[in-house]
């Protein structure tokens, strides 16, 4: 079907898998893209080997803390000893890829903001120089189903990380250090409503299937659009279900109705997004219906 990319997550921890390494391997002998999202705590000197092995291309970390206390607050009930795993994990990642001379996995240490760790951001800026990152994407906290409201930032917390993240810009690029910085600049701006300015387009570019075999349309999206022991992914993705999804992701009318089963909060899609519609809105006239209230 000329899918490029695929991006293993789980609803848990991934490299709990038993057979993790195999897939990832599989998958790149198909010629996919491969990105693997992990807390970080489980990579130790085996694991780190078996996945530059499997010639992962992305191995993205997430860590929403930079201090034992900000790990503390933003994961009450695990161990905050796990913070050390993380930092540890990322430098076996890292020497392991120069002791063996590869370029892959690219390594990313991500991080979320809350309200425990928006205002200390040069302490991710020297947690990346002492794993050796070159990469430290940011997003903003998502509060998934109104679960841990205290992590969210006020309007006045946004708009202060914004300032700190423009002004960033210029030490990151001094120190070699990629960044999203431009990208969260824009879900500060305009994600929370972004549903209400433009057409949603996931349902042409994003599947997601989980552990189970249902496929869902988007992350953070509770609308099934079938489940693989029943049809193949290919009658899925061109089914009544995906089709209906598609039709009613072009209208504001249709993003409120299926507002009700997805998040649209900082969708996690919106580059994706405002890069299609850049394009795809000079056509959105040609598809008009007069029933219908199109952007």
């Amino acid at each position: 079907m000329g899918t490029r990319s695929l991006i293993i997550t789980a609803e848990g921890e991934p490299i709990l898998h038993p057979l993790i390494f195999e897939m990832i391997s599989k998958a790149k002998e198909m010629g996919f893209q491969v990105t693997l999202f992990t807390n970080g705590t489980l990579l130790d000197e085996v694991r780190a080997r078996a996945l530059i092995d499997s010639r992962l291309d992305l191995l993205r970390i997430s860590l929403w803390g930079s201090t034992p206390e900000e790990y503390a607050k933003t994961h009450p009930r695990t161990d905050p000893a796990n913070l050390s795993k993380v930092i540890d994990g990322t430098k076996l990642m890292v020497s392991n890829k120069a002791a063996r001379r590869n370029s892959f996995p690219f390594i990313q240490l991500y991080q979320p903001f809350t309200r425990y760790n928006f205002e200390r951001v040069e302490d991710r800026v020297r947690l990346a120089l002492a794993t050796r990152c070159t990469d430290l994407p940011f997003s903003p906290f998502v509060s998934l189903q109104g679960k841990s409201p205290n992590l969210v930032l006020t309007p006045d917390e946004e708009r202060q990380i914004s300032l700190t993240l423009f002004c960033l810009r210029k030490r990151l690029k001094s120190l070699s250090i990629s960044h999203n910085i431009n990208e969260t600049l824009l879900y500060y701006r305009m994600g929370k409503a972004m549903w209400q300015k433009q057409p949603c387009y996931i349902g042409w570019l994003h599947a997601r299937i989980t552990a189970d075999g249902t496929v869902l349309p988007r992350v953070r999206c509770n609308l099934s659009m079938g489940r693989l022991e029943e049809k193949g992914f290919h009658e899925i993705w061109n089914g009544v279900e995906y089709q209906n999804f598609r039709r009613q992701t072009l209208t504001r009318q249709g993003l409120i109705s299926v507002g009700k089963e997805c998040d649209c909060i900082f969708c996690c899609h919106l580059r994706d997004n405002v890069r299609v519609h850049r394009f795809f809105k000079r056509f959105l006239p040609f598809l008009r219906h007069p029933n219908k209230k199109w952007w």
